[in-house]
């Protein structure tokens, strides 16, 4: 159990994306190279099949423990070289329900995934029927009883009227998570070979947002109704097949400002603007893909 233990926290620290070793240069085509899960049979993302989806009656309603409703009392905003990512564990964001194997899962952290202007609206890494969303929120939980993992993925959509509250702040922020380019390099602290002191990609957040204003949970948690379910694996290297998924059928809006403010936040380890951060959609090779709605778009538990 321990060297389990220990086997999947290497795994969730490569999820959060090491800057050495790998890139979107080639869109992730290249990866199993060096990691070899990369080309497994059970990877993500997906393309969601709208009309091949199963509804499945032991899917239920999702529950949000009550420091959801509070400002996350510890949290750290930062640049890992591929994007943005803010740790939260340790602050008892506790979840459960939604047909997920274990009972309790706690929040670990959360990141992005984004395209650029001249592909607009590419940059989600799930699809439905084909369809792209310009961008697509990860949030990462691990299980209290194992060591297992589930993810909620929510599309964001663009909107005419700028995201309030938690989510608006938090895009605010993302202007204090670039690398500064003459001081990173490839390595993951931005240490200099030549010993220059390094960059500190990391700001405190500590009390600036709740959960409850990024993930629309509300009281009643009806904004999560509807939602696909497949299993499947991280979306980057190295790409171990041992995530339960989550794809949720309402996204997320923001304003176009504010997606050009996401897209632009992060700074690579080179100096460039980190961009087109999604993995393609992967094979399904007979994988079932089920959600929560009947053919009425009813919740199957109601």
């Amino acid at each position: 159990m321990l060297a389990f233990s220990i086997l999947i926290a290497l795994i969730l620290s490569e999820y959060t994306a090491s800057a050495d070793g790998w890139n979107y240069d080639f869109q992730g085509k290249d990866w199993g190279e060096s990691f070899p899960n990369c080309d497994g049979i059970r990877q993500s993302p997906i393309d969601i099949q709208s009309e091949a989806v199963l509804s499945a009656h032991y899917l239920s309603p999702f529950f949000f423990s009550e420091a959801f409703y509070r400002p996350v009392q510890k949290a750290t905003l930062s640049n890992t070289g591929h994007g943005f990512k803010v740790s939260v564990d340790g602050n008892g964001l506790n979840m459960g329900g939604g047909g997920l194997t274990h009972r309790r899962y706690e929040l670990l952290q959360f990141h992005a995934h984004w395209g650029d202007h001249t592909r607009f609206p590419m940059g989600s890494e799930h699809t439905v029927d084909k369809r792209q969303y310009p961008a697509e929120f990860h949030f990462v939980f691990k299980s209290k009883e194992t060591s297992t993992l589930a993810v909620l993925g929510f599309f964001v959509e663009l909107s005419d009227i700028a995201a309030k509250g938690g989510l608006g702040n938090l895009i605010d922020l993302l202007a204090q998570t670039k690398f500064d380019k003459d001081s990173s390099s490839g390595s993951e602290d931005g240490n200099h070979d030549d010993g220059n002191e390094a960059v500190d990609s990391s700001v405190d957040i500590s009390n600036h947002l709740k959960m409850s204003d990024l993930i629309p949970i509300g009281r009643n948690g009806g904004e999560l109704d509807g939602f696909y379910r497949y299993s499947g694996s991280l979306t980057t290297p190295p790409c171990n097949e041992i995530v339960e998924w989550t794809v949720f059928h309402k996204p997320i809006f923001i304003s176009l400002k504010q997606y050009e403010k996401i897209s632009e936040c992060c700074l690579d380890t080179t100096g460039e603007v980190t961009q087109n951060n999604f993995r393609p959609t992967q094979p399904l090779n007979g994988r079932e893909v089920f959600t929560s709605l009947d053919s009425d778009g009813i919740p199957v538990w109601l």
